[in-house]
């Protein structure tokens, strides 16, 4: 009814419009009105942690699907603009809320990409906060291409701890979508599956590799992980709740790095 109702302004306004400047209008909009009914299926700008939907700041908490003994996850994850450039925080904490992983990623036109990694390397003894260099930042497409394409997400760090470098390579590859049932409700979400591969580089060399997958449901992104680490461990998670970052705001908002720049 949109385009209907402004073409006929238009041709009110213009009885003499050229006929190929009319066509061409009439296309266009017909056009418009055609995208805002029927969006691309193609696009994945909804799944990955919609920058819109984490503007304010929001805790997504992760429970262990197999093994209880893992522990929850807390993620505070939260979008903001710096310099015109949008980028998207995400700081992970343990069932104790004890901080584990900092990630600054940014959304660029065809994709996200990871600018920033921190770790934290615990010891019975001392605990420190890993820098990582990231090698090739490639995260996830914001738009389908198809189920061959690999996204590839390479980094590596040296632990003075055991005195060994670390490599971890993953590779990623979006393979499909349906409708899948998360926090209560079926929701259309996109299978992406894993494989990752660490080599541990000391006096010689060691690599391991397993294979993993993920879901991520529109509106929301990522609401379920695994890992596959031996035949005997799967590491996998599933998004159990969302809570509002005012309910943990007092326990976690000490230990969030440089907190003042995403108030």
């Amino acid at each position: 009814m949109f385009a209907i109702l402004t073409v006929d302004r238009l041709i009110m306004k213009n009885p003499f419009l050229p006929r190929p400047l009319f066509i061409f209008a009439i296309s266009a909009l017909t056009l418009i009105f055609y995208s805002c009914e029927n969006p691309d299926p193609n696009d994945l700008h909804d799944y990955y942690f919609p920058y819109e939907s984490y503007s304010n700041g929001i805790v997504l908490e992760f429970r262990p699907d197999k093994i209880p003994q893992l522990g929850n996850e807390y993620w505070y994850v939260k979008s903001f603009t710096d310099s015109g450039r949008q980028f998207l925080l995400t700081q992970i904490f343990d069932d104790k809320l004890r901080f584990q992983q900092y990630i600054r990623e940014e959304y660029v036109s065809n994709g996200v990409l990871v600018r920033e990694l921190r770790m934290l390397r615990r010891t019975a003894d001392s605990s420190a906060i890993l820098n990582i260099d990231i090698n090739q930042n490639g995260v996830f497409p914001l738009y389908f291409k198809d189920s061959l394409t690999r996204y590839i997400y390479d980094i590596s760090w040296y632990d003075p701890a055991d005195s060994l470098d670390y490599r971890l390579i993953r590779n990623r590859r979006i393979t499909h979508r349906e409708e899948r049932m998360f926090l209560g409700k079926l929701r259309p979400s996109w299978h992406a599956s894993t494989i990752e591969e660490l080599e541990t580089t000391g006096e010689g060399s060691t690599v391991s590799s397993w294979k993993g997958e993920e879901w991520y449901a529109k509106d929301i992104g990522l609401v379920y992980f695994s890992k596959q680490i031996t035949p005997e461990f799967e590491r996998s998670y599933y998004l159990y709740k969302i809570h509002a970052w005012e309910d943990f705001e007092e326990e976690i908002g000490p230990s969030l790095i440089d907190p003042y720049r995403y108030k």
